[in-house]
């Protein structure tokens, strides 16, 4: 039997999330982070992740922040497809592509 399958193109993003402290949370940077690995791989109960050909959402991401750490207020989180210009609205990936990020991609302003 021949069996045919793709895998998808990695698309790496990079993101960027103001937060505001509203009660005791250890570290903030560190949970945030944390927060938007947790939602990319899909380990956050409700949230899908990154998918393969799905957009990637500033909305999801603030959500997810939102969920995984609820001392924190999200003023804004922008995306970028190349970690020098940053936008609110999403990122359009193609059928055949899946959104990544790691942890040097993840910038958290403490505001």
């Amino acid at each position: 039997f021949t069996v045919l399958f793709d895998r998808p193109t990695d698309f790496p993003v990079w993101v960027r999330a103001t937060v505001s402290v509203r009660s005791a949370v250890s570290d903030p940077s560190t949970d945030v982070k944390n927060a938007i690995l947790a939602y990319a791989a899909g380990e956050i109960e409700g949230m899908e992740g990154f998918k393969v050909g799905e957009s990637v959402s500033p909305f999801e991401i603030a959500g997810a922040i939102a969920i995984e750490v609820p001392g924190l207020y999200v003023q804004k989180v922008e995306v970028s497809d190349d970690g020098i210009t940053y936008v609110t609205t999403e990122i359009t990936l193609a059928i055949e592509e899946m959104a990544s990020v790691t942890v040097g991609h993840i910038t958290v302003v403490v505001a």
